[in-house]
């Protein structure tokens, strides 16, 4: 019994001496687990347990298992100018100088995003507007060099240094999902979440002629219907738009386009106005395309009878010469024989 006695010793000692006692590391991020790109970001691993000034730990920082940082002295990891490329999740690894490793726990850092939002918040009607926000504060001030984008269904339909976009007279062509993102300098550096719009109908209902691909040459008919009943108590406006901008207005429901070209490609629209309120109908995207076979066969008809004419106009006309000159040959002979 008494030859155990030095071991169990030792083994007190070792167990209460300050160095072995259990050691919790702490990873911490300042100014927190959330970055806006541009700032600085710092990185701490915090040892819960006290050491003795004789003690060494060298520090590994690690992000998605790979090390950013190995085997340093210092329990700091300093990143300048964050970008998202620097986003991800982190953990620190301790290393006594005898041997011992201690791993903190993941530590998940995100990038800032701007916040997209509406006014009203409600359930939109045509001829409504929409106002939509897109937040970026830093330090609760708004930066000024920034460019902002506003995209409806992934298509950019704003592009300036104002964070709101606003939309008159609303209608069911402005259905779809809404984001906007923030750029610096001309590199994107946020992109917002999705606001879905929903645009109630008023019963305006826009109808096109052609439901094929549309050819280069071809005409286009639209016609504009409202649940309104024409009267001549009614005074009814018809307006038909390509791409949100009015293109033709009349009192009539019909709007035809003859001989389309390239420049006729686009999306349309067709709204009513009534007492002065504007009802809008659903959105018809027209693709205009090369010539087609039957206006290749009408255009190479017409050159062909064209030159036709081209020929017979030119043999007639050299006939008339030969023949004039033939005559006044006859003449001129008549003549010397008297």
């Amino acid at each position: 019994m008494m030859r155990h006695i030095p071991w169990l010793i030792f083994w007190l000692i070792a167990v209460t001496s300050p160095e072995s006692a259990v050691m919790t590391v702490t990873l911490m991020a300042s100014p927190g687990d959330t970055i806006s790109v541009g700032e600085s970001l710092k990185l701490t691993c915090k040892l819960t347990v006290n050491v003795s000034s004789e003690s060494h730990f060298t520090f590994t920082f690690i992000k998605k298992g790979a090390p950013v940082r190995k085997n340093i002295e210092s329990p700091e990891l300093i990143i300048n100018n964050f970008n998202k490329s620097h986003a991800g999740r982190y953990r620190c690894a301790v290393k006594h100088s005898e041997g011992r490793e201690h791993d903190s726990k993941q530590v998940k850092i995100k990038v800032k995003e701007p916040v997209l939002t509406a006014y009203p918040e409600k359930l939109l009607e045509e001829g409504d507007n929409l106002n939509l926000s897109c937040s970026w504060m830093e330090d609760g001030t708004s930066h000024s060099h920034l460019t902002y984008r506003f995209f409806q269904n992934k298509t950019e339909v704003q592009k300036s240094n104002t964070s709101v976009l606003t939309i008159e007279n609303i209608h069911t062509g402005h259905n779809g999902n809404y984001s906007c993102a923030v750029d610096l300098q001309g590199k994107e550096i946020g992109r917002s979440n999705r606001i879905n719009i929903t645009v109630q109908a008023q019963g305006v209902t826009l109808a096109a002629s052609l439901k094929r691909s549309v050819k280069v040459g071809d005409s286009l008919r639209f016609k504009c219907k409202s649940a309104w009943k024409k009267s001549s108590a009614l005074n009814i406006t018809f307006f038909f738009l390509k791409d949100d901008k009015i293109v033709w207005n009349s009192s009539h429901s019909r709007f035809k386009i003859d001989q389309i070209n390239k420049s006729h490609t686009g999306s349309y629209t067709c709204a009513v106005e009534l007492q002065g309120r504007k009802k809008y109908s659903n959105k018809i995207r027209i693709e205009v395309e090369g010539y087609s076979i039957e206006n290749g066969i009408r255009i190479g008809l017409s050159c062909l009878v064209l030159i036709v004419l081209l020929v017979l106009v030119s043999d007639c006309f050299w006939i008339r010469v030969f023949t004039t000159c033939r005559f006044a040959e006859g003449d001129t002979e008549g003549h010397k024989t008297l």
